[in-house]
């Protein structure tokens, strides 16, 4: 690209000899394009993500999670740039290219876990241990996702003695019927994100905002589903990515542009899912375990705050979750941590 830059400019000034003043008009900005498109030296993220909903004062349904995930951005040179070019006819943008890695184990409960036995219309206990691998392709405003992820279900997910060392920790009975949890079944989910960002700069007192809209679908025989989201960020020196990641789908993060100094932003979100499976509340697939009748639509809030320091970010949130069975006499509540570094 520099040396095409190059063979412009040379070409103008032999054309024109009076062309200083049209160099810094017309060559100038394409340099700084060019640099700005293709002189981006890749970002490397390590994120920590921790669901629990301790913070909501609650223990069961969903009632933990927690993930590691490094990812990559910017780097052009990568077979993931191959990957991305099949789907150009498809709107798939091509500017960019990213990677990612998701390690991530969840756990769910009924609301009774004192009864030894199963007990009717409560949630099934399961665990679910998933390797998760992404690759994106992005422009500065839109960014298509695509994740497979694989692993197991049931009792070698480890989730009963994951739930055992917490409560231990924080001294809360164990659960007596993990015994009745999912049996081992191998997962795989497949994913699509198509994700688009809007910036607001220069707001009262300087302050910045962007608000980013989500369409998503995931097949597999743990999850398969349809997703619309919306999220808003407004702060000062807010992230330059396209938003947060989820442990239910593995997505890898995107980061656009380091940040540096101090940063702080509050944000909130909203998302509806038309839901064809989960293997939580369905149970396994041979149909041979215990199982709720689960609701078709959902829906969730949250909310949150972040503090940022040069490469380091700390991020909480509350969310708010529809009702998911039948049964289910509530709504869900459950809090997150997340832990990003950028080098």
């Amino acid at each position: 690209m520099l040396q095409y830059v190059m063979w412009i400019q040379t070409v103008t000034l032999d054309r024109n000899p009076f062309c200083e003043e049209h160099m810094q008009k017309k060559i100038l900005p394409l340099i700084i394009l060019s640099y700005a498109l293709y002189g981006v030296e890749p970002i490397d993220r390590a994120t920590f993500l921790f669901d629990n909903d301790f913070f909501a004062k609650q223990d069961m349904y969903y009632t933990h999670g927690w993930g590691l995930q490094w990812s990559r951005s910017f780097d052009d040179h990568h077979w993931s740039q191959d990957f991305i070019e099949t789907f150009e006819g498809w709107g798939v943008p091509q500017s960019y290219q990213a990677i990612g890695v998701t390690l991530a184990q969840q756990l769910y409960t009924p609301k009774d876990k004192k009864s030894y036995e199963v007990v009717p219309g409560d949630r099934p206990y399961a665990g679910w241990l998933f390797l998760g691998g992404s690759v994106a392709g992005y422009s500065l405003k839109r960014a298509d996702i695509f994740t497979i992820a694989l692993g197991v279900v049931g009792p070698s997910a480890k989730a009963e003695e994951t739930q055992d060392f917490f409560h231990a920790w924080f001294k809360n009975d164990e659960a007596s019927g993990w015994h009745n949890q999912l049996h081992d079944e191998p997962g795989f989910m497949l994913s699509y994100e198509q994700r688009r960002r809007h910036t607001f700069e220069r707001l009262a007192y300087d302050s910045e905002a962007d608000v980013i809209t989500k369409l998503a679908g995931t097949l597999g025989n743990v999850h398969t589903n349809a997703e619309i989201a919306i999220d808003g960020r407004i702060g000062w020196n807010i992230p330059k990515d396209f938003g947060a990641i989820s442990l239910h789908t593995a997505t890898t993060a995107i980061t656009l542009k380091k940040r540096t100094g101090l940063g702080f932003f509050l944000y909130g979100g909203v998302s509806s899912k038309a839901v064809l499976r989960n293997i939580f509340l369905d149970g396994n697939t041979d149909g041979n375990s215990h199982h709720v009748d689960k609701e078709w639509l959902t829906g969730s809030l949250r909310s949150g705050l972040g503090l940022s320091w040069d490469d380091m970010a700390l991020t909480y949130g509350y969310h708010l979750t529809s009702k998911e069975f039948k049964t289910q006499p509530d709504n869900h509540e459950y809090g997150e941590l997340r832990f990003d570094y950028l080098w």
